[in-house]
């Protein structure tokens, strides 16, 4: 299992949060095998696959939370099977769970003028305003703006590149408010 979240680490790319999640889940089903006499990931079959998804449909398991779940396992008995350890994997029959549209919940014009309103012009209020505006202007996500350089940012060019957890950059517009809140 520990090669198998190197790997994650190294060749893929996955965030920290990711590499987190998928240790528990490969656990979480290294303890439900225990319980059915199992033993080891490494015993596995097609039946305890379906099985699990049985359980965690029983246990009330959201559908993305299941989805992840099944991804990680499957991508784990994949990585098994390149390095020779094993022949096939007991997950490629396991469909993932349809998943029900979410709503997208966003701020209304009055909360989001509310929100901007509050910092204070002090060097502190200043500062939260212009990262409130960015964020606001531009769209960044939370990991964009904290992989955010000084030389990513074109205040002349009214323009930012903003990168996410796997490197992958976007150029993305500077408003006007935004543009103001970060020159002051």
């Amino acid at each position: 299992m520990r090669d198998y979240i190197e790997y994650m680490k190294n060749e893929k790319r996955k965030a920290e949060n990711t590499l987190v999640a998928y240790e528990r889940d490969l656990k979480a089903f290294e303890k439900f095998l225990a319980g059915r006499g199992a033993g080891s990931l490494t015993e596995c079959t097609d039946s305890d696959a379906v099985a699990y998804v049985l359980e965690l449909n029983r246990d009330n398991k959201s559908k993305p939370t299941i989805n992840r779940k099944i991804s990680a396992i499957r991508n784990y008995y994949e990585f098994e099977i390149q390095k020779g350890l094993r022949t096939g994997n007991p997950f490629t029959r396991v469909r993932s769970a349809k998943g029900d549209k979410r709503q997208i919940e966003y701020l209304t014009v009055e909360e989001i003028e509310q929100l901007l309103a509050l910092p204070d012009d002090s060097s502190k209020g200043i500062r939260d305003r212009a990262l409130l505006e960015f964020m606001y202007g531009t769209g960044a996500r939370v990991t964009e703006v904290v992989r955010l350089r000084f030389s990513d940012v074109n205040l002349r060019m009214s323009f930012v590149t903003l990168r996410d957890s796997n490197d992958e950059s976007r150029i993305v517009p500077l408003g006007r408010y935004a543009r103001a809140a970060m020159t002051e």
